[in-house]
């Protein structure tokens, strides 16, 4: 408490307080590797020797994301700094949904399942084959694949955005090798059904493009 005092003291009367985010910025090791250790940074030094200073992490349930591995990243800095709280983020939302059932219990889901079922279509899906927990997760796409197999859907097939950049950039085989076994093990438990990729490539030259190279 007295260093939330000392803060009070530092900011009364000194005028309006400026929120400054730098991307890209860091607290890291001490060594070549640390771009930011090596520069001249004259303004920086001087602002951490002689103002109120402290550090904050910014990965995995510190930021509302579901497991301590979880990197945070821009989108998850920007939405957490400043709310006096810790925001769950997209990827916990989802988690927490799945675990307690009421993800499919979501009425356009819903209405989805039912119609591939009745009228024996195919169910297709798009999505980010990741476990970077920054826009997907690979086990919510298993879930849904699970789900459609458990609601008697015949036809499923999965359109594979792969990721290499929120996860290594030749990790594509991890992600896609474990859906070919899931796959092998629903038609394995009901004959005649077909759950397989109909497609896929890298997401920066699908639909999560930023740089406008598609």
């Amino acid at each position: 408490m007295l260093f939330l005092k000392n803060l009070q003291q530092y900011f009364s009367g000194r005028g309006p307080l400026i929120h400054v985010v730098l991307d890209g910025w860091g607290v890291g090791a001490a060594d070549e590797t640390n771009a930011v250790n090596r520069a001249n940074l004259p303004v920086m030094s001087r602002l951490i020797r002689g103002c109120p200073y402290t550090q904050l992490w910014t990965h995995g349930k510190y930021v509302g994301l579901p497991n301590e591995k979880d990197m945070g990243g821009s989108e998850v800095g920007h939405m957490t700094m400043g709310a006096g709280m810790v925001m769950e983020q997209g990827p916990t939302l989802i988690q927490n949904l799945l675990q307690s059932g009421e993800f499919f219990e979501n009425p356009v889901l819903s209405r989805i399942i039912q119609n591939c079922v009745e009228r024996d279509t195919p169910l297709h899906l798009l999505g980010l084959l990741s476990n970077g927990n920054i826009h997907s997760h690979v086990d919510h796409t298993e879930a849904i694949i699970r789900h459609a197999f458990q609601s008697g859907i015949r036809r499923c097939y999965l359109h594979a955005l792969l990721d290499g950049r929120d996860v290594g950039v030749q990790s594509a085989l991890d992600f896609t090798e474990p859906f070919e076994k899931l796959f092998s093990e629903l038609k394995g438990q009901r004959p005649g059904i077909d759950y397989a990729f109909a497609s896929g490539g890298g997401r920066e030259v699908i639909t999560m493009d930023r740089d406008n190279n598609w």
